[in-house]
């Protein structure tokens, strides 16, 4: 069995010599200094956009996008909201985050019978709530109700707060054994809203905050 393990071994390594000398086939030697070059960009210098144009487009090959959701994306990212809430965002309408479906979908956790969302109220109140279809729909609705430029930044930002404080009260109620009514959740996303507008829009987020609320 260990000569066997040996042999085996010794091919994986001729395999692996075989590519690297073909791959360095064509490659011409200089003796000028090596430097790092970005290749997603002309001038070889690193940029955002570069790496996001990349990433985007890895990820709408498995899932392609149409012109609306496209739309919708360029939008977020003119958000005032932190770069982290903006990043979240992103990840959640690409289907990306560990949600308890993907995670099964995964292999990481077992299919349950029970799985809805641990923070709908909706079914125990026996209310039947009429909203937009997907998440793509519900930031078009907020972005076209808004009336001005200044007031569509605020209500883009309020949602960036809502789907992050959302997605932070579902963790904890999931792994750290806690708990929020939804109406202490409206609150926190009344609060956050409020710290982001006077850091990053330097205005009152008073006219906002009452109309989405």
């Amino acid at each position: 069995m260990s000569m066997e393990r040996d042999e085996l071994h010794d091919l994986w390594e001729t395999v692996l010599l075989d590519q690297l000398t073909l791959s360095l086939a064509n490659v011409n030697f200089s003796s000028a200094e090596d430097i790092w070059v970005w290749g997603l960009e002309e001038n070889g210098l690193f940029s955002v956009k570069s790496t996001y144009v990349s990433l985007s487009a890895e990820i709408n090959i498995a899932l392609p996008l149409g012109d609306f959701q496209e739309e919708v994306f360029e939008q977020i990212w003119k958000s005032p909201a932190p770069s982290k809430s903006i990043a979240f965002a992103w990840q959640l309408l690409h289907d990306r985050i560990p949600t308890r479906f993907n995670l099964e979908r995964r292999g990481v956790l077992q299919p349950v019978e029970f799985s809805d969302c641990v923070l709908c109220v909706g079914g125990l109140v026996r209310l039947l709530i009429i909203i937009p279809p997907n998440l793509f729909h519900m930031f078009a609705c907020l972005s076209d109700a808004a009336i001005g430029k200044d007031h569509r930044k605020g209500v883009r930002l309020i949602w960036n707060a809502t789907v992050w404080l959302i997605w932070k009260a579902r963790n904890d109620t999931l792994f750290g054994n806690g708990f929020k009514e939804a109406e202490q959740v409206v609150e926190d996303i009344k609060r956050l809203s409020w710290r982001w507008s006077l850091a990053r829009l330097k205005m009152s987020p008073l006219f906002t905050v009452r109309m989405v609320c």
